[in-house]
């Protein structure tokens, strides 16, 4: 299972937001759980494990994404630059000899865009 699919599986086992947070959400009962988080007022006690697995976890979920969303960014920001549709570059047959005049965006054929959609930073 990839990452992207730990977190949504994650988040649906959770209690359905909106969360609220409170202080006095802490118990104190060696019995029960030590923090239960609540939904609308309600105690959710039957989703006390999936709510912490998801919160453990949260950290690692948000840095995570926030890696994913940077390279996605940086992709997009290669491919929106005018500079790199300017036409210009050669490139070089299977031969070895110089074959026409392209942009980066020709050259590359999408690879940049390829590699970032599955989560890998490109140069």
């Amino acid at each position: 299972m990839d990452k992207i699919q730990e977190i949504r599986e994650a988040l649906a086992a959770a209690t359905p937001g909106p969360w609220i947070y409170n202080t006095d959400s802490v118990l104190k009962s060696v019995d029960e759980p030590i923090c239960v988080m609540f939904n609308q007022q309600e105690y959710d006690f039957e989703n006390a494990e999936n709510n912490a697995y998801l919160i453990a976890n949260a950290p690692d979920y948000i840095s995570y994404l926030l890696q994913q969303i940077e390279i996605k960014d940086k992709a997009l920001k290669w491919y929106a630059a005018i500079e790199n549709y300017e036409i210009g570059n050669f490139t070089v047959d299977q031969n070895g000899e110089l074959d026409e005049w392209e942009s980066r965006v020709q050259q590359d054929a999408g690879e940049k865009a390829r590699t970032a959609l599955k989560g890998e930073d490109t140069p």
